[in-house]
């Protein structure tokens, strides 16, 4: 995604890639064919003569790792965070390092399985020891882009701050555990700078990132921009509510309750709260309409009226455990989508109050992604919060943008 001199988007490529799958059978992305497409489109960039490039960024999704042999190749598979961590494993982790309550409340990270990058590596060291001593350094996917074009290796705080068991918050360092199982030999040193040197370029030299986790870059085009507090909620397959501003330890409750930590491209502490806000929506839509069929229904088209009518619904005795519904109890598609919708609002309520902690008064929620363009979402929503101020700039490219906005050029 090309950017101007004003942030606006002047040209894009997109592509979907089909998975592959690991040696245990399990769905991963083909990391061998991303690349080759990231290099091909890069070197359509460089003989595009229409657009005069400035620097070049990556930010990509957390919670996967990139391993390098001694010469710099990839080892192994793009594992998936989805992917079921043995629970004898697991035990033994916790047997070694602390309960889980304790290990949370250290790392800031609800108990994730592959989730916590950081354990793909503990499970790749006893798991698959001889592709594991083959590895030289591990980086996570968007150091792993930087390192791909720009040949320099890094890591950087918002990739390792993403739920990935590594850092100890407290302490302000990788954890012991990752110390004591000599993991930390295998990363680059961080860094705050947001460039990692330079790549050749029609015959100069042009400035490239570092690469940052997508949730993390999502928040800077606001931080830049607004003059109070505020907290941002993200959406899209996950609604992701991030605020700057908490400075409040993690309890174990907020910790069950999926509330985390990420960290800021200078280290700094971002709290969130997750809801898988997206999936949940995608896979009820999709036994909706096979009800329903609604071919000729525009969901984000319906007119103020309509939203405001279905705005005020509630679920009537229905529990909001909405993937347990009967879908034929409704006579129309519509009545059956604002139901759903008010489910997720709720719950989705109930993650940013989580967010916003107890240390702090925020004026304003920004929302970007997906939802921020579903009337009927930010209708229930300000519902919810009739005291705040619920809205989007327009940031549709937001994690993008902010990997434009933090190299700081313009």
């Amino acid at each position: 995604m090309l950017f101007d001199e004003q942030y606006q988007v002047v040209h894009s490529f997109s592509r979907q890639f089909d998975e592959i799958t690991d040696e245990d059978g399990f769905p991963c992305e083909n990391l061998a064919e991303v690349s080759d497409w990231v290099q091909a489109t890069w070197k359509k960039l460089e003989d595009d003569r229409r657009f005069d490039i400035r620097a070049l960024n990556f930010t990509t999704y957390g919670a996967s790792f990139v391993h390098l042999d001694e010469k710099g190749k990839p080892l192994g598979r793009l594992y998936n965070y989805l992917k079921p961590f043995p629970e004898k494993l697991l035990a033994e982790f916790r047997a070694k390092y602390g309960d889980e309550i304790r290990f949370s409340t250290e790392t800031a990270s609800p108990p994730l399985g592959m989730l916590n990058s950081g354990l793909q590596l503990y499970w790749l060291k006893y798991m698959r020891p001889e592709l594991f001593r083959k590895i030289r350094y591990s980086l996570h996917l968007p150091q792993y882009f930087s390192y791909l074009l720009g040949g320099e290796l890094c890591s950087e705080y918002t990739s390792v701050g993403c739920h990935t068991g590594l850092w100890d918050f407290s302490a302000g360092q990788y954890h012991r555990w990752v110390r004591e199982e000599k993991l930390d030999v295998l990363f680059p040193p961080l860094v705050t700078d947001p460039f990692n040197g330079a790549i050749p370029f029609r015959g100069d030299y042009l400035p490239i990132g570092t690469g940052l986790h997508d949730s993390s870059s999502a928040l800077i085009p606001y931080r830049k921009r607004a003059t109070s507090s505020f907290m941002l909620l993200s959406t899209g397959t996950w609604g992701i509510t991030l605020n700057p501003y908490a400075r409040e330890a993690l309890s174990p409750e907020l910790l069950r309750a999926d509330c985390l930590n990420f960290m800021t491209p200078q280290g700094g502490t971002v709290r969130a709260s997750r809801f898988f806000l997206g999936h949940y929506h995608d896979e009820m839509l999709k036994r909706l309409e096979s009800i329903f069929h609604p071919a000729a229904i525009k969901i984000i088209g319906w007119d103020r009226e309509e939203v405001e009518k279905w705005s005020t619904l509630e679920l009537n005795g229905l529990d909001e455990d909405f993937e347990q519904w009967d879908m034929r109890r409704f006579k129309e598609f519509r009545h059956a989508y604002a139901t759903l919708m008010r489910a997720l609002v709720k719950k989705q309520a109930r993650a940013v109050r989580l967010a916003a902690g107890t240390d702090g008064k925020h004026q304003t929620l920004y929302i970007d992604g997906g939802f921020s363009k579903n009337p009927l979402f930010i209708a229930m929503l300000r519902r919810e919060f009739p005291g705040l101020s619920i809205e989007s700039l327009g940031f549709h490219e937001g994690t993008a943008l902010g990997a434009a906005m933090h190299l700081g050029l313009f």
